[in-house]
């Protein structure tokens, strides 16, 4: 016969397991460090840092474009972006120069174009998986062009991101701590009545 209190340590170790079996998947994103920088053009149009490299630790459940929108408020910059069918698109920024909205632009095919690890992104930003060490730029600029091999510092300076909080996977956690407490309880005073 099983005592009561074996009965609340065997129900707190299957709950243990099974959070065990399913954390690694829900973590695997939370802990990664990502770098994000915004280039644009200053008032004689040479590139200047809007948002200098900031590194950005990734909670449980963000992504790159997570990622992105708290270097953008970070920085103070307002941006405007929306949700279609192929994810997330970055419509504007507006200048910390002189205030411009700077979208897409018909007579210079300026736009906001995303570098990923030093490359143009052949896809939109809610199709990059976030990678440790992986550097993210936007920079205003043509289609196909290369990002400028020489930055300017703006005069604003970024405040250190970090990422939703402390994520799903530490929800995760206490919830499955609570439901084994919870479930070893129950067990206990169903055994002490069945006594």
């Amino acid at each position: 016969m099983r005592t009561p209190m074996s009965t609340v340590i065997r129900t707190f170790l299957i709950a243990l397991a099974c959070a065990l079996l399913v954390l690694p998947g829900l973590a695997r994103a939370a802990g990664e460090k990502v770098t994000i920088s915004v280039i644009g053009p200053d008032g004689s149009d040479a590139p200047v840092y809007y948002a200098p490299a900031t590194q950005v630790e990734l909670a449980e459940g963000d992504d790159a474009w997570t990622a992105t929108a708290a270097v953008l408020e970070g920085a103070g910059l307002a941006y405007d972006a929306e949700n279609s069918a192929y994810g997330v698109f970055l419509n504007a920024i507006t200048s910390p120069v002189d205030s411009s909205i700077l979208a897409f632009d018909e007579a210079t095919g300026r736009y906001w174009q995303l570098y990923v690890d030093g490359v143009a992104s052949e896809v939109g930003i809610s199709e990059v998986e976030p990678a440790d060490g992986m550097q993210i730029v936007w920079c205003y600029s043509t289609f196909g062009d290369e990002l400028p091999a020489s930055v300017g510092a703006f005069a604003t300076t970024a405040a250190p991101a970090s990422g939703s909080g402390f994520g799903s996977a530490g929800i995760a956690v206490a919830a499955v701590v609570v439901v084994a407490v919870v479930a070893g309880g129950i067990f206990a005073m169903r055994t002490r009545k069945a006594a």
